[in-house]
């Protein structure tokens, strides 16, 4: 069974404010494994690494936005297990359809309640227990 603990999480957002408190939600979970990166470049950098399990991304960040990083990620086959949450304040329907159509795990608009972002995160953790099979980017 996948638990909390033995989850690697990289959050992506341009704030460090933003970062906190989205690392504290993921904390109140129970996920202690956290790495963090500013924009959407540092990011896919540190994706290509190969160590995360789920990615939660701001939309819009200096050098490459949050779609571009899910668009890049997502053309990579190696990386189909690798859960691709968007965390961000664009609530338009348009973008939340755009970040589907691009294959996102899910999507949490900000600001959030804890309990909306545990329910979110609840079925991101049911995702990763269903793909497993398909990250032999891990090895697993």
């Amino acid at each position: 069974m996948l638990h909390p603990k033995d989850i690697k999480v990289l959050i992506v957002d341009d704030h460090m404010v933003v970062r906190t408190m989205v690392k504290n939600s993921c904390a109140e979970m129970g996920f202690i494994d956290f790495s963090y990166a500013q924009d959407g470049a540092e990011a896919l950098e540190l994706i290509k690494s190969g160590e995360f399990d789920i990615v939660l991304l701001d939309w819009t960040m200096p050098r490459m936005s949050g779609l571009d990083v899910l668009k890049a990620v997502r053309a990579d086959r190696a990386y189909d297990g690798l859960a691709l949450v968007m965390v961000t304040a664009e609530a338009e329907k348009e973008r939340v359809l755009e970040a589907m159509e691009h294959g996102i795990t899910s999507y949490i608009i900000k600001p959030f309640f804890q309990a909306d972002f545990e329910q979110k995160m609840k079925g991101v953790l049911a995702w990763l227990k269903e793909h497993k099979k398909t990250r032999t980017w891990r090895g697993d």
